[in-house]
C-alpha cells in the first residue's frame, strides 16, 4: 500500500541480516557493521558491569535502532520465544497479532496449551487491539480472558472473513476472501490450507490498523515469498521440498498439504531435528504420508 515497513524475525537460513529487513530487503553489511560500531560500546558501557545481553536481544535492539533510523511507516515484530518475557515485548504496539498456539519449547514455556497461551498472552498490552488466528478452545479462553483484563478488543480472525478456495496446485492457489460484505480474490503463491488462514489473518490484521487491505493485496502477493515453508526448490530429476516444521502443529499441517496437494508424489524425507522439540509427536504427523525417511544429525 505504499508504506515503508521494517520486519523483524527469527530464525535465519544463510544470513543473519535476513531477521532485519526493510520492505523485503535484508539489512545491508555496512550498515549492519555500522549498528554493530555505534551500539556496542553504549552496550558494554551500560551493562559492563551486569549480565551481558544475549544475541538474540542484541538484535533486537539492531532492528529498533535500524527501523528508527529509516523512519519506517509499521515495524512488524515477531516475538522470539513465547512473549511475556520475549526481549520483544518491550514495545508499545499498535496491534498485537497471536497465531495458532501449540505445545512447543516445553521447557521454557509449560508443557500445556493453556500455560503456553498465557506466556504468549504477554504480549496483550491495556486497550491495544488484539487480533488472533483459529486457536484451540483452551487457548482462546486464555487469551479471552486476558484481553478482558486489559479492556483489549479481541478481534477473532474466523468471525472478521471467511475464505473460499477456487483452484490449488503446487505453485500456489486462487482464493476468495469475503470480508465486511466485499469479495475479493487473488493469487496466493503458497500451498496449503494454513497459509490461506495465515493471510486472513494478516488481512485482517491490515484492515485493524486503518488500512484498506484489497487495496496492496495483488501487489503484495507478487512480492511474497516464505523460505523455508513447503518451499519448491528447481531441479530437473525430481521435486524437492524445503520445510522446517519442528512442532505437532506445523508437521500435521505439513503432512495434510502433502496429502492434498502432492498425493502423485512418493515422499523421501532428509530429516533432521534439535532437541526441546517434542519428537514423537512429530515423527507420528509425519508418519501419515508413509515417506521414506533419512534421519540425520548436526
Amino acid at each position: 500500500c505504499g508504506y515503508k515497513v521494517g520486519l523483524y524475525t527469527s530464525p535465519h537460513f544463510h544470513t543473519l541480516r535476513e531477521r532485519i529487513q526493510i520492505n523485503f530487503s535484508p539489512i545491508e553489511k555496512n550498515c549492519l557493521t555500522e549498528l554493530v560500531g555505534r551500539i556496542f560500546p553504549l552496550v558494554e558501557k551500560k551493562w559492563g558491569t551486569q549480565r551481558e545481553l544475549t544475541f538474540f536481544e542484541i538484535m533486537t535492539l539492531f532492528s529498533f535502532v535500524h527501523f528508527a533510523s529509516n523512519n519506517v511507516d509499521f515495524q512488524v515484530i515477531e516475538t522470539g520465544i513465547g512473549g511475556r518475557l520475549d526481549a520483544t515485548n518491550v514495545v508499545n504496539p499498535s496491534l498485537s497479532v497471536i497465531t495458532p498456539i501449540s505445545i512447543d519449547h516445553t521447557q521454557l514455556l509449560g508443557n500445556t496449551i493453556e500455560m503456553i497461551a498465557q506466556e504468549k498472552a504477554g504480549i496483550i498490552k491495556p486497550e491495544v487491539p488484539l487480533v488472533v488466528s483459529n486457536q484451540k478452545e483452551k487457548a482462546l479462553k486464555v487469551l479471552s480472558d486476558v484481553a478482558s483484563m486489559n479492556n483489549v478488543k479481541l478481534i477473532n480472525t474466523q468471525s472478521e472473513i471467511s475464505i473460499k478456495l477456487i483452484t490449488e496446485d503446487i505453485k500456489g492457489q486462487h482464493i476468495e476472501y469475503l470480508m465486511d460484505k466485499n469479495t475479493f480474490s487473488c493469487f496466493l503463491p503458497l500451498v496449503g490450507q494454513h497459509q490461506s488462514e495465515n493471510l486472513a489473518t494478516a488481512v485482517v490484521s491490515v484492515k485493524a490498523l486503518g488500512i484498506s487491505p484489497p487495496e496492496g493485496l495483488k501487489r503484495g502477493m507478487e512480492l511474497l515469498k516464505l523460505p523455508g515453508r513447503i518451499q519448491l526448490l528447481k531441479t530437473k530429476s525430481c521435486l524437492l521440498l524445503l520445510d522446517v516444521a519442528h512442532n505437532p502443529i506445523s508437521m500435521q499441517r505439513l503432512s495434510s498439504t502433502f496429502k492434498s496437494s502432492f498425493h502423485n508424489y512418493c515422499p523421501l524425507i532428509i530429516f533432521g531435528m534439535t532437541t526441546g522439540h517434542d519428537i514423537d509427536s512429530v515423527l507420528k504427523e509425519l508418519g501419515k504420508i508413509k515417506p521414506i525417511l533419512f534421519p540425520v544429525k548436526h
